[in-house]
């Protein structure tokens, strides 16, 4: 498949996506640019992150409870939950299909469980 028949292909499968999921579009309004940016501004770190232990900038606001199509729950603040794009990308995606986030690593390269996290922030 050359360049051409890609960009083709995404650009049906997304016309496919919005005309199926019509909220999608509720992510380009202007209301939710400005909801958007007044969550990051009061809660600028990625939760996740956070969690383990690591600051980093949140640049994407994620609903912590998906909405599928839910407009009450889409626009519920207390839904909201700051994240970095690679956490939002890789591991709440993965939640959100089923899966498990990303394993925390601890320095010797070893996964931590919950219990070795708490033991070592004391």
């Amino acid at each position: 498949m050359d360049r051409d028949d890609h960009l083709r292909r995404n650009r049906e499968g997304a016309a496919r996506r919005r005309q199926a999921e019509p909220w999608r579009r509720w992510y380009g309004s202007a209301r939710w640019k400005r909801v958007r940016k007044l969550h990051l501004d009061q809660h600028p770190l990625c939760k996740r992150c956070e969690a383990r232990g690591k600051l980093t900038i949140a640049s994407v606001v994620h609903h912590a409870k998906p909405h599928k199509g839910d407009a009450v729950l889409f626009w519920d603040a207390q839904n909201f939950v700051s994240s970095c794009a690679p956490c939002h990308n890789i591991d709440e995606q993965r939640v959100e299909r089923g899966g498990m986030a990303r394993q925390v690593v601890g320095p010797d390269g070893w996964p931590i469980d919950d219990v070795d996290r708490e033991k070592n922030k004391k």
